[in-house]
């Protein structure tokens, strides 16, 4: 290239909600581009709520013309000119009223060729753009529940100048091994003579060679010898000078090569493991994707401080400042094709092959423009995709021609309940390996079986191991059809096409790990400044207003947040502890606002804090070094002396090769200390040691807090501890050796008690209830609720945690914080909410959170009109330390 024109600026408007046979005559406005309608505010305001995604104030479906003119001073016939818009949706292009062409790529660059119009003089410049039209549904690229269907051009805007003979489609490869792969096209010349020079990060020269075009076609390999390479820790970036007579062609490329041994992955030949979250590219304050890689660089650099090396777009691509912003920061990159639905083979039902060549040509085309960046090491066929596997196979391989270093997956999360072995594919992203063996933490109700984190006795010692290598057996049910959860309904699909006994042998990534739904912040609604609007903020306030429950949004979610985040520590230890895993994909880090409002981030949609952990504190479990203890259980009686092992987890240029690990453990009355030292294994996870301590000098109950250090890498973990107790629990109620509170199962049963001199406390019965769940709802309860209902599948309790008056006399002999923690697992899990909706006075002393659709009042512990009133079954967890420990306290404190 040898010149550029910037023609982004003032362009004058037209909208039409249809497409018209001619050019419009009459721009009656105007806007200044790169934008959208909707960030400019060009069409009349949207006044719809939604409740399932932010609301567009200004959104459109349509025809925009943008029109303009160009002077050309000089003449410039004989050179090649080309007019490109770097992000836009279905554009057509018309110069002097000649249409030239039509682009209808969603994720690479619209390309025209005008080179017999650039004349000296002035010209007339329309550019016609769609948001209809596609030739497929575009996933998260179009979808309102992320960046939404815009309409606009909101990347660079340039006439490319060119001399007569210029180079173009050039691929650049570049291994671990410091081989390089440099070919493209010389359009305008055959044999043309190619140099090419390479610069290393340095700016040391490093590679001059001479290619000599085959006809139009240029391909060279040469190696160089120790080459610095790139990966999460070092961001070795070389620079490509390519020259054809006049033309200069620049890019930038690193030597980085994923690959796999086994179940292994490796990043330039040694193991790695991905700490990745889901993007769907919401940007609240434009509703797109920013083309500035700065606005990339804030964002990646707030991921990396937590921990993330790695990123899976939601069936999109990001624009190239994204990548560029990602060599930078050494961020391991995974575009995905805008597509979610089945991919048939000719001749079977569904096949649509005008669709299927579209993505084929887009995935060409995502490849061609951004693959030469060393961050774009993955890349994914779609999301939860379904159909043919030996199609999606061919897919690969078309596009692994493209550029044979990506690491290519078939889909994320395909086939869902019975993946199955797609020989092509590199690596492999689900969630289950049958409907059983599920290596993730919390699934949907209509996913079930649910996930450990939801069914088991909260712990640090699960891993996903024996499910990965298949030791627990597998099955499939009979049928050829299931129906499955498809975006946010749902879907009948064959099952012809997997087999539900899939034993891996390619590294295992686990797809949209945590889901756990956070309580809104309703301050967060100041926030919105741009064209996205929470309004569905106001729809839950509204709704909590009617339930006398608003005043205590706050403490809900400074509750359910501390809960939620607990469980994301759980979930990503359980990953970091599993040798047969090479990473996870968060959904999400921050809060996924669209597909029924799910909340599920440790972050806002800012990608700012809610205040819950600092991200040095979300790093000592998430991260290439991280220290990790393994117990049975967080919660102890005096009586026991459990083992308590010390893992590492830890790979790459920092790889921990020996060492001592510090231990405490301190409480009121505890102050257990030691060191273990260590030499690593050569593969990620290495058990350092194991320390016993013993419970048994402590007289009360009492918090414990274990921490592990090592230089600068900390984890730490709260233990529960209980002394020994006289205390029996039967149906009939509570005797300690000194008090005695009776059970009853009628409000009028337990005053005549209380009018005796007895101690009486309601049992409640459930008829007035709900379901109770220990872990935190997942995804959103609206949503889920609605395609359990429809697949006639159970619906989840859809609480969200507990709110604790921990200072309440009944509860002080029973420590405890005002969040949900695991000491209160027994009595969540013997118990059902009660719905005290009648009584908006009733403030409980254990209270349910409920989710933002129901809004109901729930308790488990309460006073109703001066009667103490309890929904736990105590006696059926009645040898269970914490329960004895709650049932003396409440007993004794009557």
């Amino acid at each position: 290239m040898i010149n550029t024109i910037d023609i982004s600026g003032k362009w004058e408007l037209f909208i039409s909600e249809n497409n018209r046979t001619s050019l419009p005559d009459n721009y009656n406005d105007s806007i200044i581009l790169p934008d959208t309608l909707s960030d400019a505010a060009k069409v009349a305001e949207n006044k719809n709520r939604d409740e399932g995604y932010l609301t567009d104030k200004y959104t459109f479906t349509g025809y925009a013309w943008f029109r303009r003119s160009c002077t050309l001073e000089s003449d410039m016939t004989g050179l090649v000119s080309i007019l490109t818009l770097e992000r836009t949706r279905v554009s057509t292009l018309y110069i002097d009223g000649a249409e030239i062409g039509t682009c209808d790529s969603l994720c690479s660059t619209h390309r025209y060729d005008i080179s017999s119009y650039m004349t000296a003089g002035t010209h007339e410049i329309v550019i016609r753009v769609a948001n209809v039209g596609y030739k497929t549904g575009g996933g998260h690229m179009t979808s309102p529940d992320t960046q939404t269907n815009w309409l606009g051009i909101v990347g660079k805007m340039n006439i490319e100048i060119y001399p007569k003979s210029y180079i173009s489609d050039v691929r650049v490869i570049a291994s671990a091994d410091g081989s390089l792969s440099v070919r493209g096209l010389v359009n305008g010349a055959d044999n043309a003579v190619v140099t090419a020079t390479v610069t290393a990060p340095d700016g040391i020269r490093v590679l001059k060679a001479h290619i000599i075009s085959d006809g139009d076609t240029f391909e060279s390999e040469f190696r160089l010898e120790n080459a610095q390479l790139w990966d999460e820790f070092e961001r070795n970036i070389y620079s490509l000078e390519l020259r054809c007579g006049e033309d200069i062609f620049n890019t930038s490329f690193g030597f980085v090569t994923f690959s796999g041994n086994d179940r292994k992955l490796l990043v330039n030949g040694s193991e790695a493991f991905l700490r990745g979250k889901h993007d769907g590219m919401i940007f609240p304050l434009t509703a797109y994707a920013p083309c500035d890689v700065n606005d990339w660089k804030e964002r990646l650099k707030i991921a990396k401080s937590y921990g993330i090396n790695h990123y899976r777009f939601h069936t999109c691509c990001p624009p190239d400042s994204a990548f560029t912003a990602a060599d930078e920061l050494g961020i391991y990159m995974e575009p995905e094709l805008p597509f979610w639905g089945t991919i048939a083979a000719k001749g079977e039902g569904g096949y649509n092959e005008e669709e299927q060549n579209y993505l084929i040509n887009e995935g060409i085309r995502i490849i061609k423009d951004f693959s030469h960046h060393p961050s774009f090491v993955m890349m994914s066929l779609g999301n939860e995709l379904w159909g043919n596997r030996e199609r999606l196979g061919e897919i690969i391989d078309i596009l692994r021609r493209e550029n044979h270093s990506i690491f290519f997956t078939s889909g994320s999360n395909n086939f869902q309940f019975w993946p199955a072995e797609i020989p092509q594919e590199d690596f492999f992203a689900g969630v289950r390996l049958s409907r059983d063996r599920l290596f993730r933490g919390s699934y949907a109700m209509c996913d079930a079986p649910l996930g450990h984190i939801q069914t088991d006795k909260p712990n640090t010692a699960y891993d996903y191991d024996a499910i990965i290598r298949g030791e627990n057996g597998s099955e499939n049910e009979g049928g050829d059809t299931i129906q499955i959860q498809y975006g946010t309904g749902v879907k009948t699909v064959k099952l012809s096409a997997a087999d539900g006994s899939y034993i891996p042998h390619k590294p295992v990534i686990s797809h949209e790990v945590g889901q756990y739904d956070y309580f809104p912040d309703f301050d967060e609604m100041k926030m919105y400044t741009g064209p996205l609007v929470p309004r569905y903020l106001d729809i839950f306030r509204e709704r909590l207003e009617e339930k006398g429950l608003y005043t205590q949004w706050r403490d809900f979610f400074k509750a359910v947040g501390a809960h939620c985040t607990q469980c994301y520590k759980d979930e990503i230890e359980t990953a970091l502890r599993s040798s047969e895993l090479s990473g996870f994909q968060l959904l999400d880090l921050q809060d996924f606002n669209g597909q029924g409002v799910s909340l599920v981030g440790v972050l806002n949609a800012f990608m700012q804090s809610k205040g819950f952990i600092t991200p040095e504190d979300w790093r000592g479990f998430c991260d290439s070094n991280v220290l990790l203890a393994k117990t049975e259980k967080y919660v102890f009686g005096a009586d026991e002396k459990p083992s308590v092992e010390i893992l590492l987890s830890s790979y790459g240029k920092g790889k921990i090769k020996s060492g001592a690990v510090q231990y405490s453990l301190r409480s009121d009355e505890l102050d257990i200390n030691g060191s273990v030292e260590f030499t690593s294994s050569d593969a990620r996870i290495t058990s350092v040691g194991t320390f016993v301590p013993d419970f048994s000098g402590i007289t009360k109950p009492q918090k414990a807090v274990l921490t592990l250090t090592m230089g600068e890498l900390h984890n730490s973990y709260v233990f529960w501890l209980y002394p020994q107790t006289n205390v029996e629990i039967t149906e009939n109620g509570i005797k300690t050796a000194d008090d005695e509170l009776i059970f009853a199962d009628s409000v009028e049963k337990a005053k005549v008690l209380i009018a005796s001199g007895k101690k009486a406390m309601v049992i409640t019965d459930g008829s007035n209830a709900i379901e109770n769940a220990y872990c935190a709802d997942f995804w959103n309860y609206h949503m889920f609720r609605v395609i359990s209902e429809s697949m006639n599948k159970p619906v989840a309790p859809g609480t969200m945690g507990l709110l604790i008056d921990k200072n309440d006399k009944l509860l002080s002999a029973f420590p405890c914080e005002k969040f949900t923690t695991p000491q209160w697992y027994e009595a969540v899990t013997h118990s059902k909410a009660d719905i005290l909706d009648d009584t908006p006075d009733v403030t409980p002393i254990v209270q349910v959170v409920d989710n933002t659709e129901r809004c109901h009042r729930l308790g488990m512990l309460y006073k109703r009109n001066g009667i103490l009133h309890c929904s736990i079954r105590l006696w059926e967890a009645a040898d269970v330390p914490e329960i004895k420990q709650l049932a003396k306290s409440i007993t004794e404190n009557f």
